[in-house]
């Protein structure tokens, strides 16, 4: 029951559904999805991935690489993200992607981590061949 002067239940008081038309809801106001006059719109983004891939290999060497008996494979990480980026970057500059920077990351997290564990390699090789060679008779296994 509706008090008096109110409309039923359900319905708007003032509502013009003349203006607008039936089914408001369920059509596309503004149309379908097009080509952009801006250009925004055309570019493929079925190689973002490759951005994304690179980064994610990369940060998972970095992180790899202080977990003991895992860092001996860390180094794939690194290479991954580095030959990934590169392939991104490259996606990128032929317009079938976008996201060139995380390309760009990719490669130097990688490139980073495989120059920080060649520098680790050689501080291990020095010190190796600085305790072997000594000369100190007082020293012996």
């Amino acid at each position: 029951m509706s008090a008096a002067g109110e409309p039923p239940f359900g319905e708007q008081p003032g509502y013009n559904a003349g203006q607008y038309g039936p089914g408001q809801y369920g059509a596309a106001v503004y149309g379908a999805a097009g080509p952009s006059p801006y250009g925004w719109g055309g570019a493929s983004t079925e190689q973002n991935n490759l951005g994304v891939i690179a980064l994610v290999a990369a940060i998972v060497g970095v992180v790899a690489s202080f977990i003991p008996g895992v860092n001996l494979v860390a180094p794939i990480g690194g290479i991954v993200g580095i030959v990934v980026g590169i392939m991104s970057v490259r996606a990128a500059a032929a317009g079938r992607a976008t996201n060139r920077g995380m390309g760009v990351a990719g490669i130097v997290v990688g490139a980073v981590q495989l120059l920080l564990l060649l520098l680790l390699l050689l501080l291990l090789i020095i010190g190796a061949v600085i305790l072997f060679s000594s000369s100190d008779p007082g020293f012996s296994f």
